[in-house]
């Protein structure tokens, strides 16, 4: 934020932003770099008297970069005296005290891809293994994160920029209002373009890395689907495979409940046979068969006149038989009917009870 107050012989200038910037955190299992913020808040009063400028640094840690390059000025009276006389020195002097760490950021960020890049290129895509450990997640979300850091870094190189645009046009009304000579202004100029001119080299970098990464990260991306259809490949033939297993087994159970039919079939001829020759031959036996006789003299078989009375034990005889088995074969499916039943509603099955 910046805002101009001006009147004749007085100029009174208010400049605060937030400077954004990498510096190194010495951490070597994670990313060694950090994010940092210093807060910058500087009125500039002009008058015939001279310039006064009031700062406010707020610095995210103690014994910074930036306090030690002051401390350092502070001691040489030359180059205090300049900071005094024009102020936006200070100003450059924070820009340039961090801006260049973004040539070591944007290297480590460098390094990392061609790690995961080597990581992808030499994977051997007939090997499941090799290709599960090269082409998965875990190396997709490494170059998702590696992408948000160079896509940030192109976002705090962005607002630098506009920071410094800024700090041209205070350039240029300090020097028009008379605060300081021409030699100053060159100065100045020449010491921010030098700035803009790093910066707009670090935008190329990044800009390019973040190329890079898109570029390996598709790659990644369409081997994940090319694994995941080939997966999907393999699924659907082995469902193919146990769908043919199961047609098989199908045709092996339908042959056996047909035989089972058929036997079931002749098992009830055979039981039904059974039950109109076992009444007549109990009866038989019981009276010794003697309701018949073969005659010698005319070579046939002979009737007895009682003949009469194994007919009549016999018929009903069967008649009751057939009966009390089909009663009893009643009673065994309504049995069979009522567990069926019990059974469907235990299971939540709805079935039809008439």
């Amino acid at each position: 934020m910046c805002s101009f107050a001006s009147q004749v012989g007085h100029l009174t200038l208010l400049l605060s932003y937030q400077f954004k910037y990498a510096e190194a955190n010495n951490r070597s299992r994670a990313f060694p770099w950090s994010i940092r913020r210093t807060e910058v808040f500087n009125r500039i009063q002009t008058s015939s008297e001279g310039v006064r400028s009031t700062w406010l640094i707020f610095s995210p840690k103690e014994n910074s970069e930036l306090s030690k390059q002051l401390e350092h000025k502070a001691r040489q009276p030359d180059e205090w005296s300049a900071l005094k006389a024009n102020p936006l020195r200070l100003h450059i002097a924070i820009l340039s005290a961090y801006i260049d760490n973004w040539r070591d950021f944007l290297n480590d960020i460098g390094k990392q891809y061609s790690e995961l890049k080597k990581l992808v290129w030499t994977a051997d895509v007939e090997h499941v293994v090799n290709l599960s450990e090269a082409v998965s997640f875990k190396s997709m979300r490494s170059l998702r994160g590696l992408e948000e850091r160079v896509q940030s870094v192109q976002v705090t190189l962005k607002q630098t920029e506009r920071l410094i645009n800024v700090l041209q046009e205070l350039n240029r009304s300090m020097f028009q209002d008379g605060v300081y000579a021409q030699t100053e202004f060159d100065i100045t100029v020449n010491a921010l373009r030098t700035v803009v001119v790093r910066l707009e080299g670090y935008q190329t970098s990044a800009e390019a890395l973040e190329l890079r990464v898109q570029g390996i990260l598709r790659l990644v991306t369409d081997a994940l689907n090319v694994k995941n259809q080939n997966a999907a490949a393999k699924v659907q033939k082995f469902a193919a495979d146990n769908q043919a297993v199961s047609t098989e087994i199908s045709k092996g159970v339908y042959a056996l409940t047909r035989d089972s039919v058929d036997d079931s079939t002749i098992a009830r001829v055979v039981t039904l046979a059974t039950l109109i020759y076992l009444p007549a031959s109990f009866v038989a036996s019981l009276f010794g068969m003697n309701f018949f006789d073969f005659d010698e003299q005319s070579n046939r078989m002979k009737m007895s006149k009682d003949a009469w009375i194994y007919l009549l034990v016999t018929i009903p005889l069967t008649a009751v038989t057939v009966l009390k088995v089909g009663c009893l074969k009643l009673v065994i499916s309504e049995h069979q009917r009522f567990i069926s039943v019990g059974t469907a509603e235990l299971l939540g099955i709805e079935v039809d009870k008439v």
